[in-house]
Parts: structure tokens; sequence; C-alpha cells
């Protein structure tokens, strides 16, 4: 996954997932262990943060699923 997307990811999900706006995770990357790998998210957090995604990949003109 290209930098920039992954940053942009990020930054949606410190905005809409509770885990990410409390600190709780920092990163998209594997720990390697089932508490910090599998999260509870709230669907309205999932559905928000989808949405946010998608905009922000129309926007951009991210259509090219091919560089992710």
């Amino acid at each position: 996954m290209e930098k920039e997307l992954y940053d942009k990811l990020l930054e949606i999900a410190k905005q809409t997932i509770f885990c990410f706006k409390e600190g709780y995770r920092k990163d998209f990357e594997t720990k390697g262990n089932d508490d910090e790998d599998f999260l509870d998210i709230a669907v309205w957090d999932l559905k928000n943060a989808l949405a946010e995604a998608y905009t922000a990949g129309y926007n951009e003109g991210w259509g090219d699923c091919s560089k992710l």
C-alpha cells in the first residue's frame, strides 16, 4: 500500500474509530497477539470510517485499485 494512502486511512481511523481516537491503537501493523490485532469496533464507527475513506478516494481520484 502506498504511504500516502496508508497515512490517509490512518488519519481517517484516528478521526472515526474509538480505539484510534483514544490512542489505544496507533497504526495498522500486526502486533502478533489477539488483544491488539482483533479490535472491538462499533458498527457506526466502521460505517463512518468506510464512508470517509470512500469519499477521500473519490475526491482524490484513487479509482485505480491496482496501486493498492
